[in-house]
């Protein structure tokens, strides 16, 4: 499953090890590019105004429903077919498109295998399950630091790769709501999550924040926190 965080705007800000993979680059050589420039389109151009309409279409149509495209190979992204007449190679994969939530228009974006396009003569596009989004699937990730708290049932997850940003090993911290609190500054309790934007009078509440969380060297760390 390769993961990527999009800009508003449909360039990619962030790649997975598994998107670079998939596209056969590195995930560096993906930062940058249309997201949409990835793909195989009837109509293949760098306007930057057909590039914005296939976005804007696919955020349409992503947001409900696994879309049926077809990905290219950064070597052949965005080209027309060869001297031979014939396509570039392409490999059939579903896409779903997430809101990251946050102060700024940001996307999760997750690229799972397909079937080949023979094979989807009478395919409905999936619908996206419930726990199989974006940020589910980042949660259990170790491409950056992602937590997940219900205060509902009191289940809260933290990834390797949120302890690792702090110093410690994923068996070192409980997965509890107590590990947060003991880990952030006093003086920025505000910005734990059951705290942040508690007064809004909305029961679904964005927020982007920046806090101080003790190392494991016992040295304070600023980080940056998105979520929803």
């Amino acid at each position: 499953m390769a993961l990527l965080t999009l800009a508003g705007d449909g360039q990619v800000l962030q790649a997975s090890a598994a998107a670079g993979a998939l596209w056969e680059t590195s995930p560096d050589m993906l930062v940058g590019r249309p997201f949409t420039s990835l793909f195989r389109f009837e109509v293949v151009s760098d306007d930057p105004a057909m590039l914005e309409a296939q976005w804007d279409i696919l955020t349409t149509t992503a947001t409900e429903q696994r879309v049926p495209l077809s990905a290219l190979p950064v070597g052949t992204a965005g080209t027309a077919p060869d001297e031979t007449g014939e396509d570039p190679p392409t490999i059939e994969v579903r896409v779903a498109l997430e809101p990251a939530g946050g102060g700024e228009a940001r996307w999760f974006a997750t690229v799972a295998p397909g079937q080949p396009a023979a094979a989807e003569t009478s395919v409905t596009p999936a619908p996206i399950a419930e726990g199989n989004g974006a940020v589910a699937l980042l949660t259990r990730s170790d491409a950056a630091g992602f937590f997940d708290l219900n205060f509902a049932t009191g289940e809260t997850h933290y990834s390797p790769a949120w302890k690792q940003l702090l110093g410690y090993a994923p068996a070192d911290l409980a997965d509890n709501y107590d590990t947060w609190l003991k880990l952030i500054h006093p003086d920025d309790s505000a910005a734990a999550p059951d705290q942040v934007g508690r007064h809004t009078g909305s029961p679904r509440r964005s927020f982007s924040v920046e806090f101080r969380m003790k190392h494991r060297r016992g040295n304070w760390v600023w980080l940056q926190s998105i979520g929803v």
